[in-house]
């Protein structure tokens, strides 16, 4: 019977879950900073959740419930662009620029691009991606290009999309060496 009840409470519980972990249940607070919801910073987020299993009370037969309250970190869900203004808020440079701003949750773009090139930023330009490396690794996104939504997993950061070369093949024709931007710009028409 504690098998069947615990199968009821699982299904019943994760009906409403967003994520599932072991026994812990967590839905994605709808209001930023209320309800559950807490950002760390850094493109994550903290949830507010619950831990749920039901246990036999020693020496009785009663069946008693373990409700807990339980917290996790998760990657918030965002454009890059918007991650990455959240992480570079906290690179060396992020820092030095913001440094006297209160109150600032997000580096301005501009600021990022700016951070991020190797012609303006020089000396600083490999703290910079030394900086964003770990926050990028593993991390997933989608893309949504002709109709189609791709995932993807970065595995680590490379060169420019107009530098960085593989072999392809359209059917029918010889296999050559293009660029990830020529690629874009020829399969998908997208000008990177």
């Amino acid at each position: 019977i504690k098998q069947i009840f615990s199968i009821v409470l699982h299904e019943n519980c994760s009906s409403h879950a967003t994520y599932i972990y072991n026994r812990s249940f967590f839905t994605q607070p709808t209001l930023e900073n209320e309800h559950g919801y807490w950002d760390l910073g850094l493109g994550k987020a903290s949830w507010r959740g619950f831990y749920s299993c039901l246990v036999l009370a020693n020496g009785t037969h009663q069946l008693l419930m373990n409700l807990d309250v339980s917290h996790a970190v998760f990657q918030k869900e965002q454009s890059f662009l918007d991650f990455l203004c959240d992480v570079m808020l906290h690179s060396p440079l992020g820092k030095r620029h913001y440094s006297r701003g209160r109150n600032v949750n997000k580096a301005k773009f501009e600021d990022v691009v700016r951070f991020l090139n190797q012609n303006i930023s020089r000396n600083n330009y490999s703290g910079e991606i030394d900086f964003l490396r770990p926050n990028c690794q593993h991390l997933h996104v989608r893309s949504h290009v002709a109709n189609k939504t791709i995932g993807y997993k970065i595995v680590g950061l490379a060169k420019a999309a107009l530098e960085q070369t593989f072999l392809w093949r359209r059917p029918g024709e010889k296999e050559r060496l293009i660029t990830v931007e020529n690629y874009y710009k020829e399969h998908y028409g997208i000008q990177l």
